[in-house]
């Protein structure tokens, strides 16, 4: 299904967080300008979680789940999967330590990030194309613009 212009943006977003994701994955191929050692990977998933994830999840938590949660409250289970996701992988950005690189949790954080990004694509954008009405959507679009 395409994507709600107003979900574009966090679309766009997420396939930048799906790239970090495939990154830190075990036995993950070199990618064209990307770093290779793992103490590297770290390094890179650490900026990327300053610049990316934490702006993201904050936008998502603020005014998208809170948004949604008022107009398809069956989906409250759905937010507080989530809310958790959020909070593991920044445990894990925070556990990561390019000094001494753990493959397996840079593993950990890469399934994480890849499996939350496709719950949200595939599970809570879809279920908002299907409830939300325009004017819902104008309303959505203002309060992320401000955000």
């Amino acid at each position: 299904m395409r994507r709600h212009e107003i979900l574009v943006p966090l679309s766009r977003e997420h396939h930048q967080g799906l790239l970090l994701a495939q990154l830190m994955k075990k036995g993950a191929p070199p990618y064209k300008g990307m770093p290779e050692s793992p103490s590297d990977k770290i390094r890179y998933a650490k900026v990327k979680a300053e610049q990316l994830l934490k702006p993201h999840f904050r936008r998502e938590e603020k005014v998208l789940f809170l948004f949604l949660a008022d107009k398809a409250k069956e989906m409250m289970e759905a937010y507080a999967s989530l809310y958790d996701d959020h909070r593991r992988l920044m445990d894990l950005i925070d556990r990561l330590n390019p000094q001494d690189p753990d493959v397996d949790l840079m593993d950990d954080f890469g399934q994480l990030l890849d499996a939350h990004i496709r719950k949200e694509e595939r599970g809570l954008f879809q279920e908002a194309q299907h409830e939300l009405k325009e004017k819902d959507w104008e309303q959505l679009g203002r309060l992320l613009e401000e955000t």
